[in-house]
């Protein structure tokens, strides 16, 4: 009889005993299966496209105070909106060590409104809103500039480049899903053009102080995370101009983004940065640090039932050895060498285990499927567009059946080592 027609035989008088073995296995891997597809779709739908994330090494510092929406309320003496950040704070960064570079964010100290895009976007009306702009240097976003457009101060009386937040498109698109046909990306937003009166707003009307308010027109660029969310990017030159013309601070530094020289160096420049009275914007980092924890304790729940599934594989090829220690003897008797009756053992582990992780996967895409439906149906309606919380990626197929192989090889080393030591004298004394 060939060796496949001797396995072939083992696993249909013993599936039965091989399938509760298997179950442990499949559980671990459904388990396993589950947590990573939620985990990585965390990772990918809510940090990565709502939230956004700094290039890694880069802190997102801002002054301690009252919000930019308090200095826009502010009486007639106020100096801004809201708190800044001092030129000497700035250069006391720049020579922080650990720091490779500080790029300030300057912030228009004026109010505006937008309006416009009805005929561009087919909307009902045109767009009409109370907006706040930030100064960016041209450097810094340039990869975010869509193709064939420029990010610069064109000069006064020019059209005006602009770039808008990703997660205000993120929101915009949810808002208009339901009248708007369209899904606004970055290559379809680039070039349109809309109105922008510097100097009054829907909520404090004119400007308190000099300087008379005026129209100026202005093109959408690119989409950028380092856009301001409610309002617009301008280059810096800009800015610096608009604060000029109606006599405020020309450069207001809102915020900085302070990029380390080495990640190892991050608890020092925090530190320094504290110590000025600033502080980090941690929100995107504890967010994904939040998903990661729960991410690798569930992972290390899963990965402890995968050790409890090997050990309950173990016991039952144990158990299955004993049984048939009068058959492995009779093949020893027969001419069978060692190796032969320890290739069997582990076949039959590596193929109960390879159907385990088969359905293991299936399981866990299953229940995976199921949290995320229930979940979106659950959440209340949102301000953004938030459509799975769950990524399920084709190499986690290959990575549960690889791991439920792993683990019933694991399990089956010691019994297939002691099935392949019987002695056949004992065999025929037992027959």
């Amino acid at each position: 009889m060939s060796e496949t027609s001797l396995l072939r035989s083992g696993l249909k008088r013993d599936r039965s005993t091989l399938l509760m073995g298997s179950l442990g296995i499949a559980l671990g891997i459904g388990s396993l299966t589950c947590f990573l597809v939620l985990g990585l779709g965390l990772r990918t739908f809510v940090i990565d496209g709502l939230v956004g994330e700094l290039p890694v090494g880069t802190l997102d510092v801002k002054p301690s105070g009252s919000s930019v929406l308090m200095g826009l309320l502010g009486n007639e003496k106020s100096r801004g909106m809201g708190p800044v950040i001092e030129a000497a704070k700035i250069q006391g960064l720049v020579q922080t060590d650990g720091v490779a570079e500080v790029v300030p964010r300057l912030r228009v100290d004026v109010p505006m409104m937008a309006w416009g895009l009805q005929k561009e976007l087919n909307l009902p009306k045109p767009v009409a809103v109370d907006v706040f702009a930030t100064g960016l240097p041209e450097q810094w976003v340039a990869e975010d500039v869509q193709p064939g457009h420029v990010f610069a101060d064109p000069g006064k009386g020019q059209v005006i480049p602009v770039l808008i937040s990703r997660r205000l498109v993120t929101m915009a698109n949810s808002a208009l899903a339901a009248t708007v046909k369209v899904n606004l990306t970055p290559k379809l937003l680039a070039g349109l053009q809309f109105r922008l009166m510097i100097g009054k707003s829907y909520m404090t009307g004119g400007i308190r102080g000099p300087g008379k308010g005026r129209a100026v027109t202005c093109k959408i660029v690119g989409v950028s995370d380092k856009a301001i969310t409610l309002g617009v990017s301008v280059p810096e030159g800009v800015a610096e101009r608009w604060n000029r013309e109606f006599q405020k601070e020309p450069r207001p530094v809102a915020g900085a983004w302070v990029r380390l020289s080495e990640t190892r160096a991050m608890s020092r420049v925090v530190e320094a940065i504290e110590s000025y009275g600033l502080q980090v914007d941690e929100g995107p980092r504890l967010v994904g640090i939040v998903i990661n924890g729960v991410l690798a304790g569930l992972v290390l729940v899963a990965s402890l039932l995968l050790l409890l599934a090997a050990m309950i594989i173990a016991q039952t090829f144990y158990s299955r050895v004993a049984m048939r220690r009068r058959e492995y003897g009779l093949y020893r008797a027969l001419g069978a060498p060692r190796r032969l009756i320890y290739r069997l053992v582990l076949s039959e582990a590596l193929i109960a285990g390879g159907v385990a992780g088969f359905l293991g996967v299936i399981v866990g895409f299953g229940a995976a499927y199921a949290i995320e439906m229930s979940t979106l149906a659950a959440l209340p309606e949102l301000p953004f567009e938030l459509t799975a919380i769950a990524l399920y990626h084709p190499g986690l197929i290959l990575l549960g059946i690889g791991l439920a192989l792993c683990f019933a090889f694991l399990g089956a080393l010691g019994p297939a080592a002691r099935a392949a030591a019987v002695d056949p004298a004992e065999a025929l004394e037992l027959s």
